[in-house]
């Protein structure tokens, strides 16, 4: 196998082994050229600043940070997501946290400012890649396996930003 693109067909989503996602077009002016696209990147990857950053590095060091710095509960999740809402080049930091019960005494209002607010703090924060761009206390959706749903998570996201934007109110009451 060589590592040109002549062998498959033109317009056809291609992997690089990287989680880069692209495809490639015959070039009009010289058919023996391919014009390579990237497209997307479809791996568990945060890119901030032009570096990558993989999602359980970040969950890592956001839950540490919740159990460390703001006293919570060791029975908590974190899930990170990374998209491209405000640039094309870098990933806004989506947080997502999971508590069993709420042991702080605060709501869950209260707990997303203080978040933001002490991970954002260059003193006491966190490292530049794991700065939450938004965060929400919410339930994370798992496989059956107990694996955190990436795709559903940036779904949820992307909905819950468009609330958060036009303004629409959501209720406190759980779903259940």
């Amino acid at each position: 196998g060589g590592s040109g693109g002549s062998g498959g067909s033109g317009g056809r989503p291609w992997y690089l082994n990287l989680g880069d996602v692209g495809f490639w077009l015959n070039n009009e002016e010289n058919e023996n050229n391919q014009d390579i696209y990237w497209m997307s990147r479809d791996s568990a990857l945060l890119i901030r600043g032009g570096s990558n950053y993989s999602y359980e590095q970040i969950n890592t060091e956001l839950k540490d940070f919740l159990i460390h710095r703001m006293h919570m509960e060791s029975e908590i999740t974190v899930a990170v997501v990374g998209l491209k809402l405000n640039s094309e080049h870098e990933d806004d930091c989506c947080v997502t946290i999971e508590m069993k019960t709420n042991t702080t005494g605060k709501d869950v209002k209260e707990l997303e400012t203080e978040f933001l607010a002490l991970t954002r703090d260059k003193r006491t924060g966190v490292s530049k890649g794991a700065v939450p761009t938004h965060v929400r206390f919410a339930v994370i959706n798992r496989n059956f396996k107990g694996a955190i749903i990436v795709k559903e998570i940036k779904n949820e996201w992307l909905e819950e930003l468009r609330r958060r934007k036009s303004g629409e109110h959501v209720s406190d009451e759980k779903e259940g």
